[in-house]
């Protein structure tokens, strides 16, 4: 369901102080139902405070990825994800094969989705009330 929170839950975890502090890069990138693969590898790339320069095509771009988080530890926000091909396709190869630590973060509508992705923990999201809405955005 969309609206419950999700994203501002996500926000949170990501702003946390804990977070700031154990990881090196820190990168948030709002999937949504149509999104372009290029720009979001590009979009990773800078967060973790690399160059693309040229490079305009998926096989290019994620070694590119891959160097860029060698090494270092990462926090990486997938939010919004419709399918999992996102991660299958375009982070799973780079990220998992980069000598990093990566934790993801993945906010989607459908748990399905997460399971596919390999998703280790799902935190299903209720619908919250008014008054933790408002203490949450504070």
């Amino acid at each position: 369901m969309g609206g419950i929170g999700k994203t501002t839950l996500a926000q949170k975890i990501y702003n946390n102080k804990k977070i700031q502090t154990e990881f090196q890069i820190k990168v948030w990138v709002s999937v949504s139902q149509s999104y372009n693969e290029i720009e979001l590898l590009q979009q990773v790339i800078r967060g973790a405070g690399a160059y693309y320069g040229e490079a305009i095509t998926r096989t290019e771009l994620q070694p590119l990825l891959k160097s860029a988080v060698h090494g270092k530890s990462l926090f990486l926000v997938l939010d919004d994800v419709w399918r999992a091909d996102v991660w299958i396709n375009l982070f799973r190869n780079p990220l998992q094969s980069a000598d990093a630590i990566v934790r993801i973060l993945v906010t989607t509508r459908d748990e399905n989705v997460a399971r596919e992705m390999g998703v280790v923990h799902i935190h299903p999201v209720k619908q919250l009330s008014i008054q933790t809405s408002w203490e949450m955005l504070c």
